[in-house]
């Protein structure tokens, strides 16, 4: 079984410190670093019991995200920067009285 790292963070990837945990929740763990030009840059890992070029096509449709992403409603690519590393905006819906919000992301997908 190969393990799969996801990386996100809001805006970009620059220079941080050491990735610190933060919960496990259904067998995910995630992990969170400071940075000076990301607002929350988080890392998600764990085991799935899928074939991993299955788990890696799933992440890469963002046409059908919101059926597995609870209250998101459209993700747009802004720049594909390499074949498993993208820069996009996700925008969720909030209940009232927040206001909706929109993310910019920059993702990336690494086996490891």
């Amino acid at each position: 079984m190969k393990n799969l790292i996801i990386l996100f963070s809001l805006v970009q990837f620059t220079t941080y410190a050491s990735w610190k945990y933060l919960t496990t929740e259904d067998g995910i763990t995630i992990y969170t670093k400071e940075a000076k030009d990301s607002i929350m840059p988080f890392m998600a890992s764990g085991n799935i019991n899928a074939n991993i070029a299955t788990v890696i096509k799933t992440l890469k449709d963002f046409n059908n995200k919101n059926k597995w992403s609870p209250k998101l409603k459209s993700v747009k690519i802004h720049k594909m920067i390499s074949e498993n590393k993208y820069q996009f905006s996700e925008y969720y819906q909030t209940p009232w009285p927040a206001t909706d919000r929109e993310f910019l992301l920059e993702g990336e997908l690494k086996q490891v």
